[in-house]
């Protein structure tokens, strides 16, 4: 095992300085190293043997540190934790070993990577990513991160992955990126770019009305979504109807208005159970005829509503209508429709909002 903290002057570290020899490096195990403000070198050749058996790396607030050359050399790996090093970004695509399962580099507050075997979650990170030594991770996360990219070969060899969110990712989506995995959940964001289309606006069309996939291929159970005219096309809908439960449009603030063909599309999905509506510009809501199994129908602070679908153009199958944020004349038609309707539950909610910033957001 090796420390150094709190070393003053050392500008470079490795064989042949402070006493070190490639001897004591070829049987070293662990290295520890905090608070080296003027170091700036961990000297290391990228082909080089020294560093074979190093299982654990831990580099603690050393400011001018800017590469660890040989970290592809560590290929028994197993824990690397990196905090308060900004210099330090000429990384080998992470985890570079199927061996690493404790990893976290972390560049600034709320930034950066964590993987602990299960989970990995990337947000803000300026390195890309080795999917394919992640054959066993069950949830990504993956939040404004430019560099990262996904290949369908890449995601065919994470079996067990069950759930993908990745928000403000321009380089990671292609159309073939689905073909034919299905996922528990699939949460694509993205804020809208130049042209006003965002990556989600541009992958669900491309993906969902392509001749090329097996029928089967594309079976979202779950999508969130800031285009509503990016979903509501009836190509799109129809290759979704038979699992597509659960749709959210959250902070559209292009769309107004829904056209009569957007709400004949809307109405193809039988299977959606739960409809929401959050933060969006909508100045009307669409008739639901024709959701047939819809059960929970969500409209929060969307200002410019100020009427919901009549009684007769809500599905029977509502039991659940929550109008939180809403006008107060949207709220006393939701009261009323209870009247009408005894067994709807209907959540009115009266409190003052306070928009929670988290470190996903800007």
């Amino acid at each position: 095992n090796l420390k150094l903290k709190n070393i003053a002057g050392m500008r470079v570290f490795g064989p042949g300085f402070g006493g070190l020899t490639e001897r004591s490096f070829m049987h070293l195990k662990t290295v520890h190293i905090g608070n080296m403000p003027e170091l700036e070198e961990w000297v290391g050749g990228p082909n080089s043997p020294l560093f074979s058996r190093l299982e654990s790396i831990r580099c603690l607030y050393c400011p001018l540190l800017s590469s660890f050359s040989f970290l592809e050399c560590c290929t028994n790996l197993c824990r690397l934790h990196i905090v308060g090093c900004p210099e330090l970004s000429q990384f080998a695509p992470l985890p570079h070993t199927s061996t690493l399962t404790d990893c976290s580099v972390n560049k600034g507050l709320y930034t950066g990577l964590t993987y602990n075997g299960k989970c990995l979650t990337a947000v803000r990170y300026e390195g890309a990513l080795a999917f394919q030594n992640l054959d066993r991770v069950e949830v990504i996360q993956i939040y404004r991160s430019p560099h990262v990219s996904l290949s369908v070969s890449d995601l065919q060899k994470m079996k067990s992955l069950r759930q993908l969110d990745a928000r403000s990712c321009s380089s990671m989506f292609s159309a073939e990126w689905f073909n034919p995995v299905v996922l528990e959940e699939l949460a694509a964001h993205d804020k809208y770019l130049e042209k006003n289309i965002s990556v989600a606006a541009g992958l669900i069309p491309e993906v969902a009305m392509s001749k090329s996939l097996h029928p089967g291929s594309f079976q979202l159970e779950e999508m969130e979504v800031e285009n509503i005219s990016a979903v509501l096309i009836a190509p799109i809908c129809r290759r979704l109807a038979a699992t597509l439960h659960t749709l959210k449009f959250c902070n559209d603030d292009v769309t107004e208005t829904i056209t009569g063909e957007q709400e004949q599309a809307l109405n193809l999905l039988t299977s959606l159970q739960s409809l929401r509506f959050t933060g969006c510009k909508l100045r009307s809501l669409p008739r639901l005829y024709g959701l047939s199994s819809l059960r929970e129908f969500w409209i929060s602070y969307c200002d410019g509503i100020q009427s919901l679908p009549p009684k007769e153009d809500l599905p029977a199958s509502l039991l659940v209508l929550d109008v939180m944020g809403c006008s107060r004349e949207i709220k006393e038609q939701a009261k009323n429709l209870k009247k009408a309707k005894p067994c709807l539950i209907v959540k009115v909610r009266h409190f003052i909002f306070f928009k929670a910033t988290s470190f996903f957001e800007t």
